[in-house]
């Protein structure tokens, strides 16, 4: 058993990190495609985006929601950008609107950020995604266990 372990050691040490995590190719395609849905305000492709499995149903209801809201104002940019310190630690510390703990089942990698400012309005929204079967995705959070 100890030289299975080992030998899993040694192999995942030599696993470079970047096959391990999304490529910058695949965060670009995600954005692309999210905005084509976004401009064609089309709720059901939009909510495809989703990974649900294990998710809470209250929390499934709000990002769908979230999503929708604003399809009616113009997308000034969209950007993937890397997880900062405050991410992360906004990500450890999640809870549900009861102050639950809740986590990710799938751990994000980075952030798509939004900006639909216009004028004096400033409005940019933020969504976590993570990478899962090789696909991006926009985690939804569930209970923790």
């Amino acid at each position: 058993m100890k030289l299975r372990t080992l030998i899993l050691v040694v192999i995942l040490g030599l696993t470079p990190l970047s096959a391990l995590a999304a490529s910058e190719a695949q965060l670009k395609q995600f954005a692309d495609s999210y905005r084509k849905v976004l401009e064609a305000k089309d709720e059901k492709a939009l909510h495809a985006f989703l990974y649900t499995k294990d998710a809470d149903p209250e929390a499934v209801d709000f990002y769908k929601e979230m999503m929708t809201m604003g399809l009616d104002k113009p997308i000034k940019s969209i950007e993937v950008r890397e997880l900062t310190t405050e991410d992360r630690k906004d990500i450890a510390e999640l809870t549900d609107m009861q102050s639950k703990p809740i986590k990710y089942n799938v751990e994000p990698v980075a952030k798509l950020e939004i900006d639909r400012s216009a004028g004096t309005s400033k409005r940019t929204d933020r969504v976590f995604l993570a990478e899962h079967g090789g696909k991006i995705v926009i985690p939804v959070p569930g209970k923790a266990k």
